[in-house]
């Protein structure tokens, strides 16, 4: 069987970013079960009905059915990645050796609010 299909750029760029092993499906997937517990545990709470959340349990598993056939064998593959201690350390590495700032006594913090800057309320602060 044979269909012709016309396809816009945009949708070739999606389809490929869910074909890319660089895990752009795990992440909508991962995102859509966050969101289907989300309801299940949480229905109550955000103001559906179990009708409504019945429906949107269905449309997200219908979501999620349809990105894994656009994603093709991507979907298919275990992961790969590292757990959550093995990125944790990554980071930590890709952090060795910068200063690490004393944020009460810097006044040039732009994080802070500049009542803060203005007045140095650290427990070594003299009144």
């Amino acid at each position: 069987m044979h269909h012709e299909l016309n396809l816009s750029a945009e949708a070739i760029r999606a389809i490929t970013a869910l074909q890319h092993k660089n895990g752009t499906f795990r992440y909508y997937k991962h995102t859509i079960n966050r969101l289907k517990i989300l309801i299940l545990h949480q229905s109550d709470e955000i103001g559906m009905s179990d009708a409504e959340a019945l429906h949107s349990l269905r449309v997200l598993d219908a979501i999620g059915c349809d990105l894994a056939a656009l994603a093709g064998s991507t979907a298919n593959e275990t992961s790969q990645d590292a757990n959550a201690e093995e990125v944790a350390g990554r980071v930590e590495q890709s952090f060795e050796g910068l200063t690490n700032l004393d944020e009460a006594n810097d006044i040039h913090d732009s994080n802070r609010p500049v009542s803060d800057m203005n007045h140095d309320k650290s427990p070594n602060a003299k009144p």
